[in-house]
């Protein structure tokens, strides 16, 4: 699920594709608490430093369930309330 802020819920029905570890999800709550000058820095220092991470691409399956979990809010959002 996507929060109202824009961000994917680790916890939400995407399964294990979206699962973090405590270390991960304390870095991010970390990094939702700088100020918006460090958050820009870094996130530029993160993108720097995946350039070299290898990784797997994600499976079509996967590709799907997050899609359908955007449209999903994007419809949620667009009802009345």
């Amino acid at each position: 699920m996507i929060d109202d802020r824009g961000r994917l819920d680790p916890a939400g029905p995407l399964g294990d594709a979206c699962l973090m570890t405590g270390v991960a999800q304390r870095i991010l709550e970390t990094f939702e608490a700088l100020p918006e000058s460090d958050k820009h820095a870094v996130a530029v220092e993160i993108l720097r430093r995946t350039l070299d991470v290898s990784y797997s691409a994600p499976e079509d399956e996967e590709l799907l369930l997050a899609a359908d979990q955007v449209f999903l809010e994007l419809d949620r959002r667009e009802e009345p309330d």
